[in-house]
């Protein structure tokens, strides 16, 4: 009896054998999905870039933002005067455009080209870490910045340095000052020193722009309180969003955060241009600034 048993075991293993397929499950990778891939994101990238320069060449706006900026080395052009979210309004503090005067002095065609052109090229460094052949259509991606000429893609540069160079956070705070709440991320972990680099950067270049135009800095701080209104979506309460995600980013050692905060405390969300910041995951993920 045993051996019958014995015999009958394994006959039923022979049979639960048989029943196995000849061939092992075949399991798909990345590789396989990364040219189809790369393919749509060419397509949607260059209908996106067809789709935003139409669009702007429409209302007479491609390098919209960037011409607002070389209007402020123009002897005729009063900076403040003209509304946001209006044609030629400028925004930003008048350190920036004492900084960029003298790229003012050009054509307003050389001066859009490089100012897009240095865009591009900041852009490509960020996603540079994702390998070359996703960098050419995810900065198709970007077209809509790129088109107006804003200054997100350098400032993402700006973040992405930062670490290594504190003093760099006095452009952010020079363009869109609300994005000072990113330099918590200095306080919150002790790091006492790179904030007061930070700071005290930022203020020696408050500091000698005012000695040079005083005026402007009165009229300027009197235009943000005037149009402070004009943020969208709940803006102290993004602030307050912004400023939180930036401790939790700082206690638990997580940089890649900060491009979510600074989006969240962006003043006015004009869309996926806004979402341009977000290039500097690939950078800050990789954990290099070179």
């Amino acid at each position: 009896m045993p051996h019958n048993e014995s015999m009958a075991s394994k006959g039923e293993v022979g049979r639960l054998e048989s029943l196995r397929p000849n061939e092992e499950v075949r399991r798909f990778t990345w590789r396989e999905f990364e040219k189809p891939v790369l393919v749509l994101m060419w397509l949607a990238g260059c209908y996106l870039l067809f789709v935003t320069v139409s669009y702007y060449l429409g209302f007479d706006r491609i390098g919209g933002d960037a011409h607002a900026y070389w209007l402020t080395g123009q002897s005729w052009y009063t900076p403040y005067r003209i509304a946001p979210n209006r044609p030629d309004a400028y925004l930003y503090s008048p350190a920036f455009a004492q900084i960029i005067r003298p790229l003012t002095w050009l054509p307003w065609p050389v001066f859009a080209t490089v100012w897009i052109s240095a865009e591009t090229t900041a852009f490509a460094w960020l996603l540079r870490p994702l390998g070359w052949r996703w960098v050419g259509p995810l900065v198709l991606w970007c077209a809509p910045e790129l088109v107006i000429g804003n200054v997100l893609g350098l400032l993402a540069v700006a973040l992405v340095v930062s670490f290594a160079h504190p003093w760099s956070w006095s452009a952010m705070v020079l363009t869109k000052p609300v994005f000072c709440v990113g330099a918590l991320w200095f306080a919150v972990r002790g790091e006492w020193r790179r904030f007061a680099v930070a700071v005290g950067t930022t203020l020696v270049i408050v500091v000698a722009s005012f000695a040079f135009e005083p005026h402007l800095w009165v009229v300027w701080m009197r235009f943000l309180l005037e149009h402070s209104r004009g943020s969208t979506w709940f803006f102290p309460g993004r602030i307050l969003l912004a400023s939180v995600l930036v401790v939790v980013a700082a206690r638990t050692d997580r940089r890649w955060l900060l491009p979510f905060a600074l989006l969240m405390a962006t003043p006015v969300l004009a869309g996926s241009p806004s979402l341009t910041i977000l290039a500097a995951l690939p950078r800050l993920t990789a954990g290099t600034s070179h």
